[in-house]
């Protein structure tokens, strides 16, 4: 099979990709720094096969990419790493389905301007050196870490809202086109009894 490009990926591709639980402990480890397979099947608990098999899966969507580099132990070896970004979404209720995916591909000019404080304290920590700038970048990566907490707390609060708004329009107008039937049958059996099709004065009940 030739493997995907990376512009022709569909979240169907994704949901394929990230559906197996080993494939998805695989990414959450190669996203903190580069492995090699008997590495990552020494830490997942797993053979070096499994994870070859697996790690094809990801070469061939283009989601990881491999570099030879040097080992103290022998030869060069085979060390992997995420070479593609995305978020995937989705939202399952009653009353809603949604779903959301795309590559966060922003630049600079894209970040909202409640944010822009955090994007001039990490361009300043970019230009200093030291333990001190790794302090103040760690305590960021907090702050930011936090900020997106917050938003997953509103984002819960939004869709119980929502679900719980679209539920209640449901019920009206359930309730709209019941009465709009029974007022049709009340019509009907009130013609058919007076042998008359014309127009009469129908009282709802």
């Amino acid at each position: 099979m030739e493997p995907k490009q990376k512009n022709a990926l569909t979240i169907d591709d994704f949901l394929m990709v990230v559906h197996n639980p080993l494939r998805r402990k695989i990414l959450s480890r190669i996203v903190q720094g580069r492995c090699y397979t008997l590495q990552l099947a020494r830490e997942l608990g797993t053979t070096q096969q499994a994870v070859m098999k697996h790690i094809k899966i990801l070469e061939r969507y283009g989601i990881v990419e491999c570099v030879e580099e040097e080992s103290h132990e022998g030869p060069k070896r085979k060390c992997y790493f995420p070479t593609r970004s995305f978020v995937l979404w989705i939202s399952l209720q009653p009353n809603l389905f949604d779903e959301v995916y795309f590559v966060p591909g922003m630049d600079e000019n894209e970040v909202l301007d409640k944010h822009r404080k955090y994007l001039k304290q990490i361009d300043q920590i970019a230009k200093e050196e030291g333990e001190k700038s790794l302090q103040q970048l760690r305590k960021l990566i907090r702050e930011l870490q936090e900020e997106m907490k917050k938003l997953q707390e509103e984002e819960k609060s939004l869709v119980f809202l929502l679900n719980t708004a679209m539920e209640i329009g449901k019920n009206k107008i359930m309730k709209l086109h019941e009465k709009e039937r029974r007022k049709m049958i009340l019509i009907s059996l009130y013609s058919s009894a007076n042998g008359d099709d014309e127009d009469d004065e129908i009282y709802e009940v």
